[in-house]
């Protein structure tokens, strides 16, 4: 085999505009018989970073369709790697199988069998877990347990991230049950605010304001809007409506069935 160019004639460099999409740098270097480098480069040149990073992207799942076609998983690996989903992080299961015994595997091949059994390593800034008893250097599954963002914001407010054991757990019920009420007292429908013929709606005001009463209203807290345009907090909604049961419906704004 002769020695590859380094130089791109005008008529690769058309071929490789019209079939970047198509082929990996490797490809296109071996079809043109130049270095795979000079692919790159030029693509370097021509190409934003967001076109080569989706350009990545796409040649990684090629990539890893091909090799799954070919590559074979016992049904040991797969077992034990379900049991460990979404609780540890790749590096860390990629250890724990080794520690087991299981056959050594290289990168690619681990990376194919996490993505075969959809296995997800988990975000920081997504979900959270937490060591029931405290260590971090123990894998058993009893000690591990993934919660929710909110869930670990609740903890962290209410000073109960130094729990262990049982009086933790506890305390994640508790933080679970906590956030899950606030998403449903935030997704109050329509039909639930009609209260005496009074529809009110759920809104979240972007900047500071006042309540009907002259309360302060902190930004991100939520309030409710009435149709008369004031906002009202979810404590004084039954003396809101004591309040202004005689008001004339022709004074409501129409703007005021808004979701603003």
């Amino acid at each position: 085999m002769g020695k590859r160019k380094k130089t791109l004639s005008k008529d690769k460099i058309d071929f490789i505009k019209n079939n970047y999409n198509r082929f990996s740098s490797k490809e296109l270097a071996e079809h043109l018989n130049v270095n795979a480098s000079t692919i790159v480069k030029y693509l370097s040149q021509v190409l934003s970073k967001h076109e080569l990073e989706e350009r990545r992207i796409e040649n990684t799942k090629k990539s890893l369709k091909k090799r799954t076609e070919t590559y074979r998983f016992t049904s040991k690996d797969l077992d034990i790697i379900s049991k460990y989903s979404g609780l540890v992080y790749g590096n860390e299961l990629h250890k724990i199988l080794s520690e087991l015994g299981l056959r050594k595997m290289g990168r690619s091949k681990f990376e194919i069998l996490l993505n075969e059994t959809n296995f997800v390593s988990k975000k920081r800034n997504e979900d959270y877990r937490l060591f029931i008893d405290g260590n971090s250097n123990n894998f058993d599954l009893d000690n591990l347990i993934l919660i929710s963002k909110d869930v670990y914001n609740w903890l962290y407010h209410n000073d109960m991230l130094n729990l262990q054991g049982d009086p933790l757990l506890a305390a994640i019920k508790l933080a679970e049950y906590k956030t899950s009420f606030n998403k449903k007292r935030r997704d109050f429908n329509m039909q639930s605010r009609d209260i005496y013929g009074v529809p009110l709606e759920p809104r979240e005001p972007k900047v500071i304001a006042m309540t009907w009463d002259n309360e302060p209203i902190y930004e991100g807290e939520y309030v409710y809007e009435t149709p008369y345009g004031e906002y009202v907090k979810e404590e004084d909604l039954s003396r809101w409506i004591n309040d202004t049961l005689g008001r004339p419906r022709e004074l409501w704004r129409e703007d005021s069935w808004q979701n603003l």
